[in-house]
């Protein structure tokens, strides 16, 4: 995440949902939400790969602000969740 202002600390959270793990990104401008996906065990675009590689990045939202970026955070709350976003709106998915 960059912006203009190279003094502003990002601050980091993630959560594990079964195999998402989802982090948020903010600082006092803007945040981001990136889902994370187990290399090798999903049919999604891959956007980019972890420094270990172990994970796939599959989904990155950025947010205007840090409060929008929080409550699109609290919204995953559950694995189901994220399926069915994934699911109704066919994000990420590779066409066949």
């Amino acid at each position: 995440m960059t912006d203009n202002n190279e003094n502003s600390e990002v601050v980091q959270q993630s959560k594990q949902l079964e195999e998402f793990k989802v982090d948020l990104n903010y600082n006092d401008q803007m945040g981001q939400i990136i889902i994370w996906m187990p290399v090798g065990e999903h049919d999604m675009r891959i956007i980019t790969s972890s420094e270990d590689g172990i994970r796939d990045c599959v989904f990155v939202h950025m947010h205007p602000s840090p409060e929008k970026a929080q409550e699109a955070y609290e919204k995953f709350g559950t694995a189901h969740d994220i399926r069915n976003i994934f699911c109704i709106s066919g994000i990420g998915k590779k066409c066949k």
